[in-house]
């Protein structure tokens, strides 16, 4: 479903001018949290209203010449996974768990990962519950959390996984799923999303017609919204956004303010996670980030699946990265 970015401003509610760390709403009214996310996520259960399948219908493609299909377990349900594997891999390689934009798996997204492939790493690809004709309800960004942790836990306990070296990354959808999963799990070197939705009070009223959750409970946004727990991040995270994307840039920075600002109420250190940028430009000076050629992969998947129907991404010129490398 395409937006305009003039209703996701007028949702945005830019008035609000002080420190966002300082308030206890976001410029759109979300609730903003200073409590542990993976804590909370634990205590809270979402009601649905509606339940089934994702939205998005779409059967599950054969994977692709030389990709392996594995079932991977989260709780009760078997779901499916993309493994793609470097050529002259090491005995433990690093490994990108790259999560699809939409509500639907296609071999689109894997083409948009084949970059990470070639520069060495590891790529697994999970689909998540309802989604492909697959078992489970959707959620919208709660329950598939969950699926998120449990396929990053299977790659933890393969014997070609270096475990220390674990990044999450997502493009839209999973832009946001890798957020959540960044402050849910201490398991990822870095995290990043391109183009993912911080902030699930300004995505609902776009996409009214999709949210199967109880809209009146504010706990229910703020549960499926990185915006909500910004000082949660347990790993560096990047926020990629194209240039005519300013209205997430306004949430994106949030996240950031939020940060800084409990860095600075703590005189410091605020735990694991603390490089977190905001990009839309060129690459930083000194930032050894994945190969530019992502960013060719990220839009040219997106016109062939007829995602992308407009420029906005044009003018990103940062290579899909997952924040700066820490080796």
């Amino acid at each position: 479903m395409t937006t305009s970015r003039r209703a996701l401003l007028a949702g945005l509610g830019l008035a609000a001018c002080s420190p966002v760390w300082a308030q206890t709403r976001s410029p759109s009214g979300l609730g903003m949290r200073t409590g542990d996310y993976a804590t909370d996520r634990s205590a809270f259960r979402t009601r649905l209203v509606v339940r089934g399948p994702a939205p998005q219908r779409h059967s599950m493609p054969s994977a692709p010449r030389g990709v392996r299909e594995i079932d991977y377990p989260s709780g009760d349900l078997r779901l499916r996974a993309w493994i793609g594997l470097p050529p002259g891999a090491p005995e433990r390689a690093s490994v990108v768990v790259f999560l699809h934009g939409g509500f639907a798996f296609s071999n689109e997204d894997y083409d948009m990962a084949r970059p990470f492939l070639e520069a060495g790493y590891a790529v697994v690809m999970p689909s998540v519950r309802g989604e492909n004709g697959q078992a489970g309800i959707f959620s919208m960004f709660f329950d598939e959390v969950s699926d998120v942790l449990a396929v990053t836990d299977y790659v933890r306990s393969q014997s070609w996984t270096d475990p220390q070296r674990i990044y999450v990354a997502g493009h839209i959808a999973g832009g946001t799923l890798a957020m959540l999963a960044g402050l849910a799990s201490p398991h990822y070197r870095a995290v990043a999303s391109f183009s993912g939705s911080p902030d699930q009070l300004v995505l609902a009223k776009a996409m009214s017609d999709i949210v199967p959750f109880d809209r009146s409970n504010p706990t229910e946004y703020e549960m499926r919204s990185p915006l909500s727990y910004a000082t949660s991040f347990k790993a560096p995270a990047r926020l990629f956004l194209g240039r005519q994307e300013e209205f997430y840039r306004v949430l994106y920075e949030a996240c950031g303010h939020a940060r800084a600002g409990r860095r600075d109420r703590r005189g410091g250190g605020g735990g694991g996670g603390e490089s977190f940028q905001c990009r839309a430009g060129g690459d930083q000076p000194g930032s050894r980030v994945l190969p530019r050629k992502y960013l060719t992969a990220h839009v040219g998947a997106m016109r062939r699946s007829g995602l992308l129907r407009c420029n906005h991404f044009a003018s990103l010129t940062v290579a899909g990265a997952i924040a700066p490398a820490l080796d």
